[in-house]
Formats: C-alpha cells, sequence, structure tokens
C-alpha cells in the first residue's frame, strides 16, 4: 500500500506540473490520469471507465484569467483510486471527484502561499551563488508539495494495512 501511495502521488505532482513546468502535454486531463492511477491499482479497464467519466464532466475546466476552476488532477486521481479500493464502480468515482476538485482547489491556493517561501529561499540561495540549491528550489517545492496532495489521502486511508496490520 505505501508504494501504492507513492505511485500515486508521483502521478498527481506530475499531472499538476503539467501546465506547470512541463508546458501544457494534456497529461493532467482525467482520462490519462485515471487510466494511470487505474494501472497503479491494478484495474486498468476500470480507470479507463472512470478516466472517461469524468473527461465528460470536466470537459469545460479551463482557467481563464484569475479564477481558479477544480483541481482535476486531484480529484481524478483520488476518485480513482478510492473506487477502485472500494469495488464500488464509476458512479462513486464521480461522487467523490466533484467534491474533492474543489477542496483540491483550496489546497492549491494554499499551495502557492507555501511555495512563495521557497522562493525566499532560492533568493537567499541565489544571493550566496549556490546554483543547485537554487534550481531545488524552483523544482523541488512545488514537486514535494503536489507529491503530498496525493499521497497523503491514499496513505491515510488504511494506515495499519501500510505496515502490515
Amino acid at each position: 500500500m505505501l508504494l501504492t501511495a507513492t505511485l500515486l502521488g508521483l502521478i498527481a505532482a506530475l499531472g499538476i506540473l503539467d501546465g506547470r513546468l512541463l508546458g501544457v502535454s494534456m497529461i493532467d486531463r482525467p482520462l490519462v490520469m485515471c487510466t494511470l492511477t487505474g494501472l497503479v491499482c491494478g484495474n486498468l479497464h476500470e480507470g479507463i471507465l472512470i478516466g472517461a467519466t469524468l473527461e465528460l464532466i470536466f470537459l469545460g475546466n479551463v482557467a481563464i484569467g484569475a479564477a481558479h476552476p477544480p483541481d482535476i488532477v486531484t480529484g481524478s486521481v483520488l476518485a480513482t483510486a478510492f473506487s477502485i479500493m472500494s469495488g464500488r464502480g464509476p458512479e462513486a468515482a464521480l461522487t467523490i471527484a466533484i467534491p474533492v476538485s474543489m477542496l483540491a482547489q483550496t489546497l492549491g491556493i494554499l499551495v502557492r502561499v507555501v511555495n512563495a517561501r521557497f522562493g525566499h529561499l532560492a533568493d537567499r540561495y541565489a544571493a550566496q551563488g549556490n546554483t543547485r540549491m537554487v534550481g531545488l528550489m524552483h523544482l523541488g517545492g512545488p514537486t514535494l508539495l503536489y507529491f503530498l496532495n496525493g499521497f497523503l489521502p491514499v496513505f491515510f486511508r488504511h494506515p495499519a494495512r501500510l505496515f502490515g496490520g
């Protein structure tokens, strides 16, 4: 379960960073995120079905100006993971995805506030001439925060199972 939570955290971080650091390659779409999540959770077919369902729901989800739409990556990854792990179908994923996406939107704003601290640390390292740490603060900080966005909910879903309990 720890490996599953770690892989799902990496998938969520990859999806969120797609439009921010990697250019927009559409990896962040529910069809891709749910398919990868289904692969990690051991049910690729269910992941594709959930991804297609959520893609229809979030089709018009576009950030315009300062408006932040719901976080479709976190909603898609967590809804698919919880739906597959609980044995429920795409209906359950749909029920989970929308509120989780709305909550993750708020958490995304909090992540941006915390991420500003990494910017200040990068400035301090730049003044010292430490380019390695500047790069780490630029890429590592957001990646860690977005990884935790997908990792923690899955990790704490069944904490006793993680350690053989």
